[in-house]
């Protein structure tokens, strides 16, 4: 993700000393035809995050920002709430075809053998359905949690989202690749269009 403006190389991250990226082709390649290039891994993350957040101040509207995520966050909550009801439908299923079941045993139609076997299966359907009831439920619940949170290294303020830390996920989202020239100028390709 951060490239050497000079040859186009990978940059390696070193924890030596200061943690740093530098041009892994210089570092490795004797005979190299530029300078060696390395800047400090924090003086990068500051500029991208200065810039990511004057990027979020420029082009977009920090409140809408907050209620499409929070949109988003809800659908999928939506969504998980919609399986939970899908997993109580076959849970009340479950539990009519074992009265079918007995029915059907006590009517004389089923013999004794069968419907004991029949109704160990319905008991281990039952036990497996409730566990993961009892998962989507947590899981409805984190995510409904989630779409009145921010993602780590945000926060809102008076409706305007501020970068607080940059974080993997916000580079993951947001950076294509940094580029960095001798003289510690940074460049920033963003995933996003200008």
């Amino acid at each position: 993700m951060v490239e050497c403006g000079c040859c186009g190389h990978n940059m390696r991250h070193a924890n030596s000393g200061r943690p740093k990226y530098e041009c892994a082709f210089t570092y490795f390649n004797i005979n190299h035809k530029h300078e060696r290039n390395s800047i400090i891994d924090t003086e990068i993350e500051a500029a991208v995050l200065a810039a990511l957040q004057k990027e979020m101040d420029l082009k977009v509207e920090s409140g809408k920002i907050c209620a499409e995520r929070k949109e988003l966050q809800r659908s999928k909550a939506d969504e998980a709430q919609k399986r939970l009801r899908d997993m109580e439908r076959s849970l009340d299923q479950l539990y009519k075809d074992q009265r079918e079941s007995f029915e059907s045993y006590k009517a004389g139609m089923t013999e004794k053998d069968t419907f004991l076997q029949q109704k160990q299966v319905y008991e281990q359907m039952e036990e497996r359905l409730k566990d993961k009831i009892k998962q989507q439920k947590e899981a409805v619940e984190r995510l409904e949690d989630e779409a009145d949170a921010m993602p780590d290294g945000f926060s809102v303020d008076r409706d305007e989202i501020l970068a607080d830390q940059l974080t993997r996920e916000m580079t993951e989202a947001f950076v294509e690749k940094v580029i960095v020239w001798p003289g510690q100028k940074i460049e920033i390709r963003w995933k996003f269009k200008k």
